[in-house]
Parts: C-alpha cells; sequence; structure tokens
C-alpha cells in the first residue's frame, strides 16, 4: 500500500512539473519586465504605476464602465466579481468551526457572516507591496507560490486578505451605482451582491483566500475569467495546490451549493488533511463541513 500511495504521489509530483513545461527562464524572458512576477523577491510592477490593492479595485470599476475613476494600469481585485447569491447575508449562527476552534475550515458565505467580533492576525507575503494573509496559513501559500516556480509556473497573486471595512467600501460604491439608476435601495443592494460580496460574508476577509492567475494573465486579459482553467497555471494549481492545504474553492458545478459562480482562480486554505480529502472528493467546503458533523 506504502508503494502505491508512493508512486501516485511521485506521478502527481511529474504531471505538476510538466503541467508549465516552460523553464523558468524562458518564461521571464517571454514576458515584459513591467508583467514578471518574482515571488523570491522583487514586486511584480505595472509600467507608469504603483497600483495596489485598492487601486486595482478602483480599475476594475472603470473597466466594467462603473466608476469614474482615472484610467490606471491593468490589474484587478476579483473578490468584488463573485456572484454571491443575491439575498442580504442573514445575521446567522457562526459556523460549527467557529466553535470547534478549527480556524482552517471556518465557513464563511452569504449564510455564515463573520461575526462582529473576528479579527485576524495576518502577515506579509514576500514580493508584494500589499498583499497579506492569515499568518498561520501564509507560509503555506508562499511554499506553494515558489514551488510553482521552481517548476517554471510563474504565479502572481491577484487578492489574498481584504478587510471588512475594504468590503463595506467596495459593497457601498456598487450599491450606490445601482442607486443612480434609479434602483431602490433593497433592488440596489441585491443587485450589488451579485458582484461584490456583502461585507463579512467574503472570504478574504476571513484572511485564508488567494485568488491567483499565470504571471502574464494581465497581458491577454483585463479580468479575470473562467478560461483561466485553460492555463498551464491553473494544470499546476489542480495537481499540486493540495499538497499545500489549498483548495480550488468554487469548482464548476457546483453553484447551487456554494453560492458562487465558478472561480478557477480562487484558492482557500482548508490545510493540507482537509484538502487531500476535499480533492480527491471532489466536495465543496460546504458539503464537507456537512460531511464531518454527520460522521462527529
Amino acid at each position: 500500500m506504502n508503494k502505491a500511495i508512493g508512486f501516485l504521489v511521485a506521478l502527481s509530483a511529474v504531471i505538476g512539473l510538466t503541467a508549465c513545461g516552460e523553464s523558468a527562464t524562458e518564461h521571464s524572458q517571454s514576458m515584459p519586465e513591467s508583467q514578471s512576477s518574482s515571488i523570491a523577491g522583487s514586486q511584480p510592477q505595472y509600467a507608469g504605476s504603483g497600483a495596489t490593492t485598492e487601486t486595482m479595485e478602483d480599475l476594475k470599476e472603470q473597466l466594467l464602465g462603473r466608476s469614474s475613476v482615472p484610467s490606471a494600469p491593468t490589474a484587478n481585485e476579483p473578490g468584488g466579481l463573485s456572484a454571491q447569491e443575491s439575498k442580504p447575508a442573514q445575521a446567522a449562527a457562526p459556523s460549527q468551526a467557529f466553535a470547534e476552534g478549527d480556524w482552517s475550515l471556518v465557513l464563511v458565505n452569504a449564510q455564515n457572516p463573520l461575526p462582529e467580533t473576528f479579527t485576524v492576525e495576518t502577515q506579509a507575503i514576500p514580493g508584494y507591496d500589499d498583499r497579506q494573509f492569515d499568518a498561520r496559513a501564509a507560509q503555506a501559500l508562499v511554499s506553494m507560490l515558489d514551488a510553482a516556480q521552481a517548476d517554471g509556473c510563474h504565479l502572481y497573486l491577484v487578492s489574498s486578505y481584504r478587510s471588512v471595512s475594504r468590503q463595506t467600501a467596495l459593497f457601498t460604491r456598487k450599491t450606490n451605482f445601482y442607486k443612480a439608476q434609479g434602483y431602490s435601495q433593497q433592488d440596489a443592494e441585491t443587485e450589488a451582491a451579485k458582484l461584490v460580496a456583502r461585507p463579512g460574508t467574503s472570504e478574504h476577509n476571513l484572511g485564508l483566500a488567494a485568488d491567483i492567475v499565470s504571471a502574464d494573465w494581465y497581458q491577454t486579459h483585463d479580468d479575470l475569467t473562467a478560461d483561466f482553467e485553460t492555463t498551464q497555471a491553473f494544470a499546476w494549481l489542480q495537481n499540486n495546490a493540495a499538497s499545500y492545504g489549498f483548495i480550488l474553492r468554487y469548482p464548476n458545478g457546483k453553484q447551487a451549493i456554494t453560492g458562487v459562480d465558478y472561480e478557477p482562480w480562487h484558492y482557500r486554505y482548508v490545510g493540507p488533511t482537509a484538502a487531500a480529502q476535499i480533492t480527491a472528493q471532489q466536495l465543496t467546503l460546504e458539503e464537507y463541513i456537512e460531511q464531518r458533523g454527520e460522521h462527529a
């Protein structure tokens, strides 16, 4: 049995290596300097800009024609594009994971908002000026990004931790946009929630979610789209993310369960054990938590 497991692990490693066939040198030479990303050290830059995560969010609004902010380099903060369920977040009791103290399995969605008292200690991700992650899982994220780069698969961390106050600002701005179009307050919030998660219901507020694309993604895209699944970077993540404790949080075909559209770029830290089980059984976090409860 041990030999069989060892073979599967080795095979998975080989698949991961071939998922991004270019060498690190070849890949970096194929990208303009302004778009290259080196997780090990240098900060990814966009020509003529010192864009932060917040200005990236502002740019998304400008690109979609929903904001009057000035033009900026192409990048975005995709947490605002999740197709969250439109009904208001209920004042639901915290998920069972809170009560159990299992911080890596906390369920956050429209029906399970974070408690108002929630706080998290974050840690900066090397190579970025403004990317923070839960300090207990930050090294796992760094290790995964470094491993991908070592395999010649350069990844770019678009978004990570986002404060509830920032989420509130994004949601309010989107709501005001619809109110300006003649929507009532309630209808404006309903429409806004289809594009921007309500404050406290986004996994980015938890500090355990990471939006990841290939380093050259924005050379040909100005937004996050489902065709990221056709890239070698996505293939690498599919083959290797679980080893570092991450899962594809919003898989295709599971929208009715997660309440969120397919997001091949959105990865959630749940720990190596849970990640292996969730990935092997093709579960969502919702299904996994329910399954755990049934077997408790």
